[in-house]
């Protein structure tokens, strides 16, 4: 038996639409939010690319700035934290595995693949480009393999982001239907 299974603070939580309803709010908040600003990086980084090196280093330090004081927080924080209780409001952890939950385990594992593709490349490249720019290196040829980078990952992180919030609005395979019927 579970930690604080069959208490009445978890039998009050599970199941319950007033909680589901505001997490699910918040989620849907979080995810317009958060994600999306990202959809308009491919935009800004082609405007840098045409700017000036002034004005192509003030639009790589915005979306850094994005990055860090708004997507960064929430996609990190809000969107785990209320997709979480969530699967457990909906007892969707119970056969978490089975085909019909297919739709959410492509959802998080896009998610997943999104966020190691962000922290582990997309962000170090902006930083050291940033970095370069300000030392003047803007033109270098190390300067264009991270901006080949970018280039590379920018349009796979907005797939893995429509695959995500296509996962989670039509829910396919789940046999449930819409936004708030699973």
């Amino acid at each position: 038996m579970g930690f604080l299974h069959g208490s009445p603070m978890v039998g009050a939580f599970v199941g319950n639409t007033t909680w589901f309803g505001i997490l699910i709010s918040i989620h849907v908040v979080g995810a317009i939010v958060g994600l999306g600003p990202t959809f308009a990086f491919g935009i800004l980084g082609g405007l840098g690319k045409k700017a000036s090196p002034e004005g192509g280093l003030a639009i790589l330090e915005g979306v850094l700035r994005l990055e860090d004081r708004l997507v960064n927080p929430i996609l990190l924080t809000t969107q785990p934290a209320t997709g979480v209780l969530m699967i457990f409001n909906r007892g969707l952890n119970h056969d978490f595995f089975s085909v019909h939950h297919i739709w959410l385990i492509a959802g998080i594992a896009a998610y997943l693949i999104a966020t190691a593709i962000a922290l582990g490349i997309m962000d170090p490249s902006i930083r050291r480009m940033i970095g370069m720019a300000r030392g003047g290196e803007g033109g270098t040829p190390a300067f264009g393999a991270f901006a080949a980078k970018v280039d590379t990952f920018g349009p796979i992180l907005t797939l893995l982001g429509l695959i995500i919030i296509v996962m989670m609005i039509w829910k396919p395979g789940s046999g449930c239907g819409g936004i708030y019927r699973c």
